[in-house]
C-alpha cells in the first residue's frame, strides 16, 4: 500500500497513515463497489444512483426502474463513466431479474446444535449472474414475457450463517406431502424479511440462498450473509440469536392470512427464481420442527433402520499416524472424560447424527490434578483445551460417541488427542459389546448410578445436579477400571451362564502414551 501511494509511513517507521485526506469519504456505507449514477436520457438530469453490487441485477438493459413513483426504462451503461442512461416510460409491468448463485464454504467459525440441525458460522464466497429478466404484468402478477441477458459473474466473499439440514427433514417433508425445495424456500425469504428486526439493515445489506443438496455440506442447507465484502457483523448477529429469529418467522408465516403465501409472509419482491417455487404450508411444518415445537418420527420415515446402538467406530476418523514427541517432563498427564447429551438419538435421527444430540455437561478428570472438573456447554471451548493438554485421554466408547457430540461445535481434528477408547480394546478382544455397568460390577463391584436415558429425563427436568453426580460417577468407574486394567493387565466381566471371565488388555502406561493415536484414531 505504501508502494500504491495509498499510505504514507512516518518519519520514524513505526506508523502508517492514510496519503489521502478524509479517505472515509470513498467508503460508501450502504453499498458494495463504486457507485454508478443513473440519467434521463436527452435531459441528463440525475435519476439517482445504484452500488456496483445491485448495478447487474437492477439496472440491466430492459429493466423498469423505479424512482418517486416513476418508471424509467434502461436503454444503457457506460462502464468508462460510470453512468446509466433511462428515459421516463408508463408500462403496465415491471421487471424482475432471474438471478444464478453459488456460494461456497470457504471457513468454518462457529457451531452450535439446535433442535435436530446444525448451524454455523463462516466466511462465505458468493458467486452471482445475472442470467435474464422477466417483465411481470402489475395487476395479476402475471410473466408477460422473458428475456435472456448476459452479463459478467461477480464474485466476493463475506461473512453468513447457514442451517444444515438432514436427509430426515426432507424425508419428513415428502412423507407429509410438501415440496421440500419450496418448504425451506419459503424460509429462506421469510427469515431475510424479518432479518431487520435482529439487527439494523435493509433488504440490500442481507444475501440468501437455499439449497436442496449443497455440494461441500451433501444436504440441505439455507444460507443468510451479509452482502458486503467481508462482512459488517449482520450475519454474526443472526446467528447468535438464531433461536428467536426462527421463532419469529414462524410467528409471521403461522398468522398470515393467505393461504398459499402472499408478499406478507413468505414472497420476496427480489427474489432470483421468480418465488419459484414456495410451500408455505410445508414451511409451517419445517419451522415447528426447526423450533423445537415438533419432532420427526424418524421410525415412520423410508431410511435405513436406525442402529441400537451408538457407533465405536466414528464417520470421521483417518488412519494416519502422527509424529512422536516425548513426554513431559512431570510424567504423563492422564484425562478421563465422559458427557452426557441434551437429546437421544431418535430425537436427531440415529446414532450416526451424534452431532446434533447437544452437550448438556461433561466430566474431566486429571491425574495432575487429581480431581475432577465439570465443563457445561457454554465451555466448550475449555473443555477442548483441557483435553487438547492431555497426554492420553481415557474413556468408553468415547471416539464412536463423545467426540462425535462434540463435533457439532467445534472443527477440530480428534485424530490430534492421543486416546485410549476403552470399548473398543474390549471389543477387539472379545468380538462384541460389553458394558461399561456390566465391567463395573464384575471387576470393581461398583454399578453404574443410573442411566443414559435418566439422564436425558434430568435435562428435560432442569436437574443440571443430578446429572453432575451422575456423569462424574461414571468418570470415576471409567478411571478405576483403566488403573485395574494397568495393574492386572485384565478386566473382568460376567459370561451368560458361565460366570465371570478375563479379558486380557496390554495396557502399559509408557507404551500408551508414546503411541499418541496412530491406529489408535
Amino acid at each position: 500500500l505504501v508502494q500504491e501511494g495509498d499510505l504514507l509511513q512516518s518519519a520514524d517507521g513505526d506508523a502508517w497513515y492514510a496519503a489521502r485526506k478524509q479517505p472515509h469519504r470513498l467508503v460508501n456505507l450502504r453499498t458494495i463497489g463504486e457507485s454508478w449514477t443513473i440519467y434521463e436520457q436527452g435531459h441528463q438530469n440525475l435519476i439517482g444512483t445504484v452500488s456496483g453490487g445491485q448495478v447487474y441485477g437492477e439496472c440491466y438493459d430492459g429493466a423498469i426502474y423505479l424512482h418517486r413513483g416513476r418508471q424509467y426504462l434502461i436503454q444503457g451503461r457506460d462502464p468508462s463513466k460510470g453512468q446509466i442512461r433511462a428515459s421516463e416510460v408508463d408500462v403496465p409491468y415491471y421487471t424482475r431479474a432471474k438471478t444464478e448463485k453459488e456460494t461456497e464454504i470457504l471457513e468454518e467459525l462457529r457451531s452450535r446444535p439446535m433442535s435436530g440441525f446444525l448451524a454455523k458460522l463462516g466466511r462465505l464466497k458468493v458467486s452471482s449472474q445475472v442470467v435474464g429478466f422477466e417483465k411481470v404484468r402489475v395487476g395479476d402478477q402475471s410473466v408477460l414475457s422473458q428475456h435472456p441477458l448476459e452479463s459478467p459473474v461477480q464474485h466476493f466473499e463475506t461473512v453468513g450463517f447457514w442451517l444444515e439440514l438432514d436427509t430426515h427433514f426432507k424425508k419428513d417433508l415428502r412423507q407429509q406431502h410438501f415440496h421440500h425445495m419450496g418448504s425451506i424456500h419459503a424460509i429462506e425469504h421469510a427469515m431475510k424479511s424479518l432479518f431487520p428486526l435482529l439487527a439494523l439493515s435493509n433488504r440490500t445489506d442481507v444475501g440468501d440462498i437455499c439449497y436442496t443438496l449443497h455440494p461441500q455440506l451433501r444436504k440441505s442447507a439455507i444460507f443468510v450473509y451479509d452482502y458486503h465484502p467481508g462482512g459488517i457483523g449482520l450475519a454474526e448477529k443472526g446467528f447468535a440469536e438464531l433461536d428467536k429469529l426462527l421463532e419469529m418467522t414462524l410467528h409471521m408465516v403461522s398468522h398470515c392470512d393467505c393461504d398459499v403465501g402472499c408478499p406478507s409472509c413468505i414472497h420476496f419482491p427480489t427474489c432470483g427464481a421468480g418465488n419459484v417455487p414456495l410451500d408455505k404450508a410445508g414451511s409451517i411444518h419445517l419451522l415447528n420442527v426447526l423450533t423445537g415445537r415438533q419432532t420427526i418420527d424418524i421410525e415412520s420415515l423410508p431410511i435405513t433402520e436406525l442402529e441400537d446402538e451408538p457407533p465405536m467406530f466414528a464417520d470421521w476418523e483417518m488412519e494416519d499416524a502422527r509424529d512422536e514427541t516425548p513426554a513431559p517432563d512431570r510424567g504423563p498427564r492422564i484425562v478421563v472424560f465422559d458427557l452426557e447429551t441434551q437429546r437421544s438419538a431418535a430425537e436427531v435421527g440415529g446414532w450416526n447424527k451424534a452431532y446434533l444430540m447437544g452437550m448438556s455437561l461433561g466430566v474431566v478428570w486429571d491425574s495432575h490434578q487429581q480431581c475432577f472438573t465439570t465443563y457445561f456447554e457454554k465451555d466448550i471451548d475449555a473443555l477442548l483445551a483441557h483435553l487438547q493438554q492431555a497426554d492420553l485421554i481415557v474413556g468408553f466408547n468415547i471416539i464412536g460417541f463423545d467426540y462425535s457430540v462434540l463435533r457439532g461445535y467445534t472443527r477440530f481434528d480428534f485424530k490430534q488427542l492421543n486416546t485410549l477408547d476403552m470399548l473398543r480394546d474390549i471389543h477387539a478382544r472379545l468380538r462384541y459389546r460389553v458394558s461399561l455397568d456390566a465391567l463395573g460390577r464384575a471387576t470393581l463391584n461398583t454399578p453404574k448410578s443410573a442411566d443414559g436415558l435418566q439422564a436425558l429425563q434430568w435435562f428435560k427436568e432442569g436437574r443440571m445436579d443430578l446429572i453432575e453426580t451422575y456423569c462424574q460417577k461414571d468418570v470415576e468407574v471409567t478411571r478405576d477400571l483403566f488403573q485395574y486394567g494397568l495393574d492386572h493387565g485384565y478386566l473382568i466381566f460376567d459370561r451368560k451362564g458361565q460366570g465371570r471371565m478375563r479379558i486380557p488388555l496390554d495396557w502399559d502406561l509408557a507404551a500408551l502414551v508414546r503411541k499418541e493415536g496412530g491406529d489408535r484414531l
